[in-house]
């Protein structure tokens, strides 16, 4: 049986959800927060758990990196990311496919993850997700982008 943990990472607009995520006092990404929340959820190893995560940007090198090695040493947890965007930093794409290679999922996100996240996570009192115009289309075309990085296809 797999347990499913689904979290926002958010950047300064709710430190509240975990501390420390790029605010002026640590300058930390959203990433490294979450795995100290992990590490401090004391998860029993004989259990599978399955993270989901989403995020306003892909991982960056060094926190792709440091997502890896987690995924390295705790084979009781698997880990999928949904981002808005493609971070394009030096690096980047080696890094998002060091993270797959240590069997992260990693998609963009679509109308669904968009809307799910403002579901689950916005307090939008009652009101409907408010799409933009070509959005799908924004999230198709991110999404070749990224599956060409991960299979190691230079754009």
């Amino acid at each position: 049986m797999t347990l499913e943990l689904t979290c926002l990472l958010p950047l300064s607009s709710a430190p509240q959800l975990l501390p420390g995520a790029d605010t002026t006092e640590t300058r930390r990404h959203a990433e490294l927060c979450l795995l100290d929340r992990i590490g401090s959820w004391e998860l029993n190893t004989e259990q599978h758990y399955r993270v989901t995560c989403y995020i306003s940007w892909s991982p960056c090198y060094d926190c792709a990196r440091e997502l890896a090695a987690f995924l390295g040493a705790n084979s009781h947890l698997s880990l999928r990311v949904f981002a808005s965007r493609i971070h394009t930093l030096h690096g980047y794409k080696t890094g998002l496919r060091q993270l797959q290679a240590a069997g992260a999922q990693i998609d963009i996100m679509a109308y669904k993850e968009f809307e799910y996240c403002w579901e689950t996570f916005v307090d939008h009192q009652g009101a409907a997700f408010p799409s933009w115009d070509d959005l799908d289309k924004h999230s198709e075309d991110l999404s070749k982008e990224l599956k060409g990085i991960l299979q190691n296809q230079e754009n």
